[in-house]
């Protein structure tokens, strides 16, 4: 079990130990778990986290106590404290060990945030053919996951979009993709993907900005058609898409830059509102 963590201190359940990002000898059977972003000390959206890390839990068969918001969150506020750092991304995971013993873990990760300028040139993507065993559920190093970060390093790319065996573009390694033709806005269905948090929040803008959404997988030969496309996840939050291989997208498309501007609308109202209740 490699504790992955960055910086001094960690939380094991509800103990505070020292890292020291050496190979232990404990074997991990199964974990799951989920990427949280701090901005500021403040966990977003992790109300939806924390839900579908219980539901990550259950979908895999993992038994741990059920995880509770508010001490969750004392020991993020202890994390951030303690490592004097606010910003960045956090891991809360669950890991089983043998002989029925689990065990949760909480820390600052390494983290890549896209550049500003990634965000009005867009970002190249790949594709491919990939599925997912339980895409509903957030599992750590399954054989998608190790197959799309060798398609990465050797392509050097920070995303590839995944297809199945029907040519349906699903999601990306570690994002959901949206679609733009005309005035409508497609992603694959929630059954098919998973369901990202930010993802989430992606169609809540839709519906206040009151954009046509439908639910519905791109075959890789309908991609000539679409006129724009974003990724989005905890890291990037939206990120357009400048091109998907030989596909070029648009990047100025009037939609997805009101979607973008939606999005991040939601992001400072949580983070405000979170901050106003804290005072």
């Amino acid at each position: 079990m490699h504790l992955d963590f960055i910086d001094r201190f960690y939380f094991q359940d509800k103990e505070l130990f020292e890292s020291n990002n050496i190979e232990d000898e404990k074997v991990v059977v199964i974990s799951v778990y989920e990427v949280i972003k701090v901005i500021n000390g403040i966990p977003l959206f992790f109300e939806d986290h924390l839900e579908r890390l219980n539901n990550s839990l259950a979908l895999s068969g993992l038994k741990y106590p059920y995880l509770k918001f508010e001490e969750l969150s004392t020991q993020i506020a202890a994390l951030c404290k303690e490592n004097d750092k606010y910003i960045g991304n956090i891991e809360l995971r669950i890991s089983a060990l043998p002989e029925n013993k689990n065990v949760m873990l909480l820390g600052f990760i390494p983290h890549h945030y896209p550049k500003p300028e990634d965000y009005s040139t867009g970002i190249n993507v790949g594709l491919l053919l990939a599925e997912r065993p339980l895409p509903n559920a957030k599992v750590k190093n399954t054989d998608t996951r190790i197959k799309a970060n060798k398609y990465l390093a050797e392509n050097k790319l920070t995303e590839v979009l995944l297809y199945n065996h029907e040519g349906l573009i699903t999601e990306g390694s570690r994002s959901n993709v949206f679609f733009i033709k005309g005035q409508q806005v497609f992603t694959a269905p929630a059954s098919m993907v998973l369901k990202g948090i930010s993802r989430k929040y992606a169609i809540k803008t839709l519906s206040k900005l009151e954009v046509p959404f439908s639910e519905e997988a791109i075959h890789i030969g309908d991609l000539s058609q679409m006129d724009a496309g974003f990724i989005c996840g905890t890291s990037p939050g939206i990120l357009p898409l400048n091109a998907v291989e030989e596909k070029l997208l648009d990047t100025k498309n009037p939609v997805l830059q009101k979607i973008l501007v939606g999005f991040n609308n939601q992001v400072t109202d949580y983070l405000a509102f979170k901050s106003n209740n804290h005072r």
